[in-house]
């Protein structure tokens, strides 16, 4: 180890000293000479760097934990995702999700028939709220809504800055009947 690439964390009580190493080279170390010890996460008192700690034959290697998380979260366009099948069945979804929320409107809550049309409001939403997270945790966007006005209806973010979906009143394309 030489003095550049050190750092030492003080933690709590105590203080660890080790290597300033990428993932990728805890990755090939752990792949070539196994033997490799996860200590836990390390935050700095000082600099509050979070370090994930490793020891290697007394060794200790720190990876900083960014670094470890960072990907590229794929482009969700959402023309394209309609294209999908789960995109054609989200959209089934909120379109049923609509249509249901009129009939509701008509009905008297407390009716048999008002009742009914309250049950099948809540499996279409479960099904949308199931499409919606997945959505959310897979492209990284921020949770998605129902979302229903007099000009349209869909899902988006709760500031309605992104539309994954939306059906203006009134256009011909609001049923898919595939």
């Amino acid at each position: 180890m030489n003095a550049e690439n050190t750092v030492t964390i003080c933690h709590g009580t105590g203080c660890i000293q080790g290597a300033d190493v990428s993932q990728e080279f805890v990755d090939a170390l752990a792949k070539e000479a196994g033997g490799l010890q996860y200590l836990g996460i390390w935050e700095d008192e000082d600099t509050h760097i979070k370090r994930r700690c490793y020891q290697d034959h007394g060794v200790n290697l720190l990876v900083p934990v960014n670094e470890i998380q960072t990907f590229t979260i794929p482009r969700l366009d959402p023309v394209k995702f309609l294209d999908t099948n789960v995109g054609k069945d989200m959209l089934r979804a909120v379109n049923r999700l609509d249509s249901l929320m009129d009939q509701r409107g008509r009905k008297d809550d407390l009716s048999y028939e008002g009742q009914k049309i309250q049950g099948w409001i809540n499996e279409e939403m479960a099904k949308f709220r199931a499409y919606a997270d997945s959505i959310s945790q897979f492209y990284g966007i921020h949770k998605l809504y129902f979302s229903r006005t007099a000009e349209c209806y869909g899902a988006c973010t709760l500031e309605q800055d992104f539309w994954l979906i939306k059906v203006e009143r009134g256009t011909a394309e609001k049923e898919d009947k595939s």
